[in-house]
């Protein structure tokens, strides 16, 4: 497909799922369709289906930043199973966000360590998934808002609208009960208040490692009607995806709902 063609199909996204972004990032389209056509032809000659890779492909559109939960239930829990796991899904979006943005993926922060890593690409996983250490609560409101909503929203100016993918393992701990939501809630009207900016800006991805029932709490949040046009929950588990058929399968899990975050959201 042409580059016009698809900064069309680029613009035909956001008018139907982040009319904001119209406005907002007018440039955007244009700009980024090159970078959606060859992402496009790569995901399919690494037999991505056609219709997955084209939904992924928006991606250019968005920085991705990572929130993941380094509390002491990953380590404690199956065995080490879901540090190897939470190694596995690192690998597999770094290598897909790449595709969209060369110096990979914007930021990645953890819910219980000071320090954090930028520009992340493939060959950076392993270096940063050793320096991870397991401590420590799921605060994950509080440290959505103190380490990704601060510095990437509310403290600059946005370049592009914000995919911030939260990976969890557990039930939130050590902060009132509604926190996330309210968090996101309240995102969302300083965004909406302000001239220059859109709501459309921003996006939440949530996805679980293990099978804690606590974690359901974070996955209704996009059956919330005040949240469901900018949340979005992987349906399913990671660990599931990664023990039944390994790497291979885990990409093609991920990929499938990628596209739903980005294409429903």
């Amino acid at each position: 497909m042409a580059v016009e063609q698809r900064a069309a199909r680029l613009k035909e996204y956001a008018a139907q799922y982040k009319p904001g972004l119209l406005t907002c990032f007018p440039g955007s389209f244009a700009a980024y369709a090159p970078r959606a056509v060859t992402m496009i032809e790569k995901l399919v000659k690494r037999r991505c289906p056609p219709e997955i890779a084209e939904q992924l492909a928006v991606l250019v559109l968005f920085d991705l930043v990572l929130l993941l939960d380094d509390s002491s239930s990953m380590d404690a829990e199956n065995g080490g199973k879901r540090e190897e796991t939470l190694f596995r899904v690192l690998g597999t979006v770094a290598d897909i966000y790449q595709l969209a943005r060369e110096e990979g993926i914007v930021a990645i922060r953890l819910f219980n360590t000071r320090e954090g890593w930028s520009d992340v690409s493939r060959d950076k996983v392993e270096e940063l998934y050793a320096g991870i250490h397991y401590y420590g609560v799921s605060m994950i409101g509080t440290q959505l808002q103190e380490k990704i909503l601060e510095p990437f929203v509310e403290n600059k100016r946005m370049e592009k609208p914000l995919l911030t993918m939260v990976i969890s393992d557990g039930k939130i701990e050590g902060e009132g009960k509604g926190l996330l939501k309210r968090t996101i809630y309240n995102c969302l009207l300083r965004l909406q208040a302000g001239h220059e900016t859109t709501e459309d800006a921003v996006a939440f991805y949530f996805a679980r490692i293990g099978g804690d029932a606590g974690a359901k709490q974070i996955i209704e949040l996009e059956n919330d009607d005040a949240m469901r046009s900018w949340v979005n929950c992987l349906p399913g588990r990671f660990e599931w995806a990664w023990l039944r058929g390994g790497f291979a399968d885990l990409s093609i899990e991920w990929m499938r709902g990628w596209k739903i975050s980005v294409a429903v959201s």
